[in-house]
């Protein structure tokens, strides 16, 4: 998620429902490894700085960064943080249920 965060592309919309494991059957003897996967890239942008806009002030509500849901007038600039803290946010929720 960083790496992609780094090189441009947002996703904007972490979320309990986005994440899925993808298992990758090992060579026989060998075990599965296991991938973390995002998926529903729709809402996701591709640029190199950060946008102030309210339109980009975007995601699943219950998981999103609480300075973004404070935010009156949607003129926080979107850093990454606000996606690791929906992340946190996530990780709360599934130790929860």
């Amino acid at each position: 998620h960083y790496a992609l965060w780094a090189g441009g592309i947002q996703h904007k919309d972490p979320s309990l429902d986005n994440l899925m494991v993808r298992v990758v059957s090992g060579r026989p003897g060998k075990e599965d490894v296991l991938y973390g996967v995002m998926n529903d890239w729709d809402l996701a942008t591709l640029s190199k700085r950060p946008s102030p806009h309210a339109f980009d002030i975007t995601g699943t509500a219950p998981f999103m960064a609480l300075e973004l849901l404070n935010e009156p007038g949607g003129t926080i600039v979107r850093r990454y943080r606000h996606d690791l803290e929906s992340m946190i946010w996530i990780l709360s929720w599934v130790f929860i249920l």
